[in-house]
């Protein structure tokens, strides 16, 4: 009867097991697409991949890594932002017509060697193998983007809120004080790429080093900041 009544334990125990534990897997992180500048400041050998303005010119279109509306109403391509040329034959997405001749594209190819390409030579770098794809610009605000970090990755928004620049970096808030304080609540979001100075701080307010108000910003959403294209005084 011993073993009788040890079988019956041990199918008891059998049966009132814990199920197999199920794992949870955490989605892999989404790469992000590079900005123009953060491609040239080191060229790899292989394929690229970026995001920039297209400007058709004639025998091709260059691609322009951001854009400056601190000179009037007609953007200027922001030298700090790089640079490279598209050669013919080149298949152009149809334009956004509220972007005129700057429309924003993803662009994949690969880097030539270092020369002198387009017109007059004026660029070190020409894209081949290309292929591209027009992007469309989503109007958000800070808290629709910081709501869906992950929905907007690589994706481009357009955002109006108060931008503060210092030295050494650049935040977009919610809403600021007097002189450029962030109220206490606003949130915030890091602006990275190249940002934009020079005669952009002329258009802002001053407090020391520091210049803050409003703007409109262009750009690609990384996860963790907002790679700039465009930043216009308001």
């Amino acid at each position: 009867m011993r073993w009788f009544f040890a079988l019956f334990i041990l199918i008891g125990l059998v049966g009132c097991s814990a199920p197999p534990a199920t794992t949870s897997t955490t989605p892999i992180p989404q790469p992000t697409v590079p900005g123009l500048a953060e491609v040239l400041e080191r060229p790899p050998k292989e394929a690229i991949q970026t995001i920039g303005y297209l400007i058709p010119m004639d025998g091709g279109a260059a691609l322009i890594g951001g854009l400056s509306f601190a000179h009037g109403e007609s953007p200027q391509a922001l030298e700090i932002a790089g640079s490279i040329w598209l050669p013919e034959p080149l298949v152009i997405p149809a334009a956004n017509p509220q972007a005129a001749a700057w429309q924003l594209v993803q662009a994949s190819g690969t880097l030539s060697a270092v020369g002198n390409y387009g017109p007059n030579g004026g660029y070190p770098y020409q894209l081949e193998q290309i292929q591209l794809k027009a992007l469309e610009i989503s109007d958000l605000n800070i808290e629709q983007l910081l709501s869906n970090t992950g929905g907007y990755i690589n994706q481009a928004v357009r955002i109006r809120a108060q931008i503060l620049i210092s030295e050494s970096s650049a935040l977009l808030v919610e809403t600021l004080g007097s002189g450029g304080v962030p109220d206490a609540n606003a949130r915030q979001i890091k602006l990275s790429g190249p940002v934009e100075r020079g005669a952009l701080l002329d258009q802002l307010n001053a407090s020391g080093n520091t210049h803050f108000g409003a703007v409109e910003v262009v750009g690609i959403w990384h996860g963790q900041s907002l790679y700039v294209l465009s930043i216009r005084a308001e």
